[in-house]
């Protein structure tokens, strides 16, 4: 399997070989002070996303992670559109 990402709204790909980390800044955490981060890992396997707040230090606090296999998440898609 093979991971590309585009940047120009899908013109070009380039091949991503150890995976893509894409941050979302200032995001409204609901029950938090302030806002942090959403943080998406995709790699080969599975899809990482982790919810980031700051509480004492600079986005010290991970306040939610989910991971989802890449086999899943086909599945899951396959069926819902059968």
């Amino acid at each position: 399997m093979k991971i590309k990402y585009s940047t120009d709204g899908g013109k070009t790909y380039l091949e991503a070989p150890e995976g893509i980390r894409i941050v979302y800044e200032r995001v409204d955490i609901p029950g938090e002070d302030g806002r942090g981060e959403l943080q998406v890992n995709l790699s080969h396997e599975n899809i990482v996303t982790d919810v980031w707040t700051t509480r004492e230090e600079p986005l010290d606090h991970n306040i939610g992670t989910s991971v989802e296999p890449i086999s899943d998440l086909v599945a899951r898609l396959v069926e819902a559109n059968d």
